[in-house]
């Protein structure tokens, strides 16, 4: 990870007197065994430079400094939707590079990102937790978000009602019915007048 010190270490199968010359992302160092410091993510080649008096070998070595996975989230454009919605999630993260990306929905079905947002229509109603991996060669996060799918409420009614008025002091039970909707509440409210005459 970024501010990491690497040690490497020259080696060679013949040689002696060999003056060992390593070329490093901020300059130059000697010695068989060195300590190079990577201040900042991103992909570093290490040169070494093996010589004597009579002859040389060259040895190189790529290395790719990369930053742990920290603050992952994952924001939905909407929690609450109807069938055939879509909604967009967008992920987050404080920190994390060279990362791949995972979508699981109620671990049914997956999808691999080529990047930090994504776009799913929900096709029935239900539940459904999303679930966000992130991952690099040296760490890994998950970040979830529930979101719900609801009919709509639709054609209302009451039923069995309404008589032109109801004697004073007389029980009455109302009752009501949805043509189609998930996760119906009802709120009930009278308005009661008193006719004259």
């Amino acid at each position: 990870s970024s501010g990491s010190t690497v040690v490497f270490e020259g080696e060679l199968q013949k040689g002696t007197e060999v003056t060992w010359l390593w070329e490093v992302p901020n300059g130059t160092l000697t010695g068989q065994s060195v300590a190079v410091m990577f201040p900042t993510a991103g992909f570093y080649t290490v040169y070494l430079n093996a010589s004597n008096d009579i002859s040389w070998a060259v040895a190189s070595r790529n290395i790719s400094v990369l930053d742990r996975i920290q603050g992952l989230e994952v924001i939905a454009s909407k929690k609450v939707v109807e069938p055939g919605e879509q909604v967009t999630f967008v992920i987050r993260m404080s920190s994390g590079t060279s990362v791949s990306y995972l979508v699981s929905i109620s671990g049914d079905y997956f999808v691999v990102l080529n990047g930090s947002k994504y776009t799913h229509e929900f096709t029935k109603s239900g539940d459904y937790l999303v679930t966000v991996t992130v991952q690099n060669q040296i760490s890994i996060a998950h970040a979830q978000v529930l979101i719900s799918v609801l009919e709509a409420v639709r054609d209302i009614r009451l039923l069995n009602c309404c008589e032109r008025g109801i004697p004073t002091g007389t029980e009455k039970s109302f009752s009501a019915q949805v043509g189609s909707g998930s996760r119906v509440l009802f709120s009930w409210q009278f308005s009661l007048w008193k006719e004259r005459g």
